[in-house]
């Protein structure tokens, strides 16, 4: 049983804890911040590069798992592979604008890289009628809040996003060599999961070991993109969505 608080409230979650988990991308950057409003587009794929082989060895690819083999003589065969979305899939947008915004924040980033330009304003406005300073709600209210119709920031143009549950790591690692966001939160906080790295031995489960998120908390607060803290695989973790558009 854990607890997921996406803002101030809490509630009870009962899934069983998963396993999630970037390289070259076209960013585009907007201020943390209202008082900025300033968007700039940065080529950092080299920089994202440099950090994903510091974290993994292995080349990073995206799509397809990209794999090494580990010596391991408990394991025979056993590989650690790394697996990420599409670099020219991603717009990284702004971070949260208020501070209960971080679901708001990750559903934008995830609804403009999957072509539906859209706000955290308007999707905060689209549930509550007005850009409050609110929370998700409680996991219910969550999860219709990710599988609902949206409309995009022009104002005509509708989608509607769907959520597959991650349970397992292997839920994980298919959804994102699929090329599909994960919505990754932890007991106080949402994400959007962008890679992970596993190892796997062979006829055995897929082990989660690291990855990269986007946070859209301030920079100040770590928030941009890092890997994810091992607290967040422990006892903050709460739940994960792989999220599709149509």
């Amino acid at each position: 049983m854990r607890h997921l608080e996406l803002g101030h409230k809490r509630f009870l979650w009962y899934w069983r804890k998963t396993s999630h988990g970037l390289n070259a991308l076209q960013v585009t950057l907007e201020g943390p911040v209202l008082l900025h409003f300033l968007t700039r587009t940065l080529t950092i794929g080299l920089a994202l590069s440099v950090i994903a082989l510091a974290n993994n060895p292995e080349e990073v690819r995206a799509g397809t798992p990209s794999c090494r083999s580990i010596p391991d003589p408990r394991f025979p065969g056993l590989q650690q592979c790394v697996v990420s979305v599409d670099a020219q899939h991603v717009t990284l947008t702004s971070g949260q604008r208020l501070s209960l915004w971080c679901w708001a924040a990750s559903l934008a980033m995830i609804f403009t890289s999957e072509g539906h330009p859209i706000t955290q304003d308007e999707v905060v406005t689209q549930n509550f009628g007005a850009p409050e300073n609110v929370s998700s709600g409680t996991m219910i209210a969550t999860i219709g809040r990710l599988n609902r119709g949206y409309t995009e920031s022009d104002g005509t143009s509708t989608f509607q996003s769907h959520a597959t549950p991650m349970r397992t790591a292997a839920d994980a690692e298919a959804a994102l060599a699929n090329d599909e966001l994960i919505l990754f939160t932890s007991t106080q906080h949402a994400m959007v999961q962008l890679s992970m790295t596993y190892q796997v031995a062979p006829g055995g489960p897929i082990v989660f070991k690291s990855g990269t998120l986007w946070d859209p908390a301030p920079r100040s607060l770590g928030g941009g993109i890092r890997r994810i803290g091992r607290n967040e695989l422990g006892p903050n973790y709460a739940a994960a969505w792989a999220i599709t558009t149509d």
